[in-house]
């Protein structure tokens, strides 16, 4: 049986579909997203099993990229049931946007976190040059090692558009 899919959020060149039934299913969304990201216009599909969701940078109409979703026997799509988007998601989902607007703006060069932990570290150095080395210096340092510890080398990364 098909499952039953709803767009739980839609920007030029940016849709994000939810199927609550398949929530968990590795195998489902792994092979759904690389048959998603063959259809016309597609430059990059995400697949989250945890969140039941697809995110897909497209080139094409909304309509057009559904409509192949059906054909394909990925999903059908009905409007949404109650279940929003939780405030983390949201948040997240907003990340993603920066990360991938400062990746586009130096050409692939630099990435949200590479910009955070340049500027978490130069602010430890204003802080330890004011005096403060064993306050807000050593806390900031302490992000900085933990965005260090998030990165992932490029050749992990999931291919970009």
């Amino acid at each position: 049986m098909v499952p039953t899919a709803y767009v739980s959020h839609e920007l030029m060149g940016r849709l994000r579909v939810r199927i609550p039934d398949r929530k968990g299913d590795d195998a489902y969304f792994a092979k759904a997203g690389k048959t998603l990201a063959q259809a016309k216009g597609v430059l990059a599909v995400e697949v989250n099993p945890v969140t039941a969701s697809f995110l897909v940078l497209h080139e094409s109409s909304t309509a057009d990229l559904l409509a192949y979703a059906e054909e394909q026997g990925l999903f059908t799509v009905s409007p949404p049931t109650e279940e929003r988007e939780s405030l983390l998601e949201l948040a997240a989902s907003g990340v993603s946007r920066l990360d991938e607007l400062i990746y586009r703006a130096t050409d692939g060069h630099s990435s949200l976190h590479e910009v955070l932990f340049v500027s978490l570290v130069g602010l430890a150095g204003l802080q330890a040059l004011r005096g403060q080395a064993l306050g807000p210096s050593t806390a900031l340092l302490s992000y900085a090692a933990g965005l260090l510890a998030l990165y992932r080398p490029r050749a992990l990364r999931a291919p970009r558009p």
